[in-house]
């Protein structure tokens, strides 16, 4: 901006003196002023350019950096499965699962909350044994809270995204995100089909064959007041709280119960609070 300042101005006393020869008639000021407007505008269009290319460059850099942190791809492949049915239910799972590894391949390297998810649920797995299935099904994002300078009353929340294959790398690991869930629940059945607080509330029937195939392949639990699933493996850790002396983990470990799991910062310690039933 300096060295503009310059050139305009140089410019200024170079053109007046030119314009004050050849026109001797014209006063030399009136000329001055015209060329101090014609800098002025100069300085403005090098500003303008200026912040014009901050915003793209800084855009720039926002989509470079959310096409490394967000995975690219949506699942449509379930447009293959309309309706899904139980003799495609081995396609589906085929299609779900080279999805999957697509959007693994294109997850950036561990973190540290990757790594305090991991730890999380290799210790609730080893602890329940609950898992027998083929797959283990993972979130596509977890929901991550995050104090700000230190203030538990301003929090900001962001999806955080899981690598599989950081986390379960010699098992087969399917990401689950709420379409893949509500499709599945359409194909289970047993889905309440109206708002009413009437008691029972009426639903649609199960497919009681679905059911049994897709139990063999991942873990297909029913809600504790009925009309929804729980389709993930457990525990199902579905919020984490960034604290000053650690993390706290929300989750699920089981069809009608859950906790909060506590781990310090250097992820040695993990105690548990707020058990709850539903």
């Amino acid at each position: 901006m300096f060295l503009t300042a310059i050139f305009a101005q140089n410019c200024r006393l170079c053109v007046a003196k030119i314009l004050s020869k050849r026109l001797p008639l014209i006063e030399t000021n009136v000329l001055i002023k015209v060329v101090e407007m014609l800098r002025k505008l100069f300085i403005v269009f090098v500003v303008c350019l200026i912040a014009f290319s901050c915003a793209v460059m800084r855009n720039s850099n926002e989509a470079s950096k959310k096409q490394k942190t967000v995975p690219p791809e949506l699942p449509i492949f379930l447009n293959k499965y309309r309706p899904l049915t139980n003799d495609k239910l081995a396609a589906f799972m085929e299609d779900w699962y080279a999805w999957s590894k697509r959007i693994d391949a294109s997850m950036p390297k561990s973190d540290s909350l990757t790594i305090l998810f991991a730890k999380v649920f290799h210790h609730y797995q080893k602890e329940l044994q609950s898992d027998i299935s083929e797959y283990i099904v993972l979130p596509f994002s977890v929901d991550v809270i995050k104090n700000r300078q230190g203030k538990s009353d301003t929090t900001y929340l962001f999806p955080r995204y899981m690598k599989t294959s950081k986390i379960e790398p010699d098992r087969k690991v399917l990401y689950i995100t709420p379409e893949i869930h509500t499709y599945l629940s359409h194909f289970l059945g047993r889905l309440r089909l109206n708002d009413s607080k009437k008691l029972p509330p009426k639903r649609s029937p199960i497919n009681e064959g679905g059911l049994y195939t897709l139990a063999g392949y991942i873990p297909v639990h029913e809600g504790h007041w009925g009309g929804y699933w729980h389709l993930q493996s457990i525990p199902i850790v579905y919020r984490i709280k960034i604290k000053d002396n650690g993390y706290e983990l929300d989750l699920r470990t089981s069809w009608y119960s859950g906790e909060t799991a506590f781990v310090d910062k250097a992820m040695k310690i993990m105690t548990y609070k707020g058990w709850w039933i539903e």
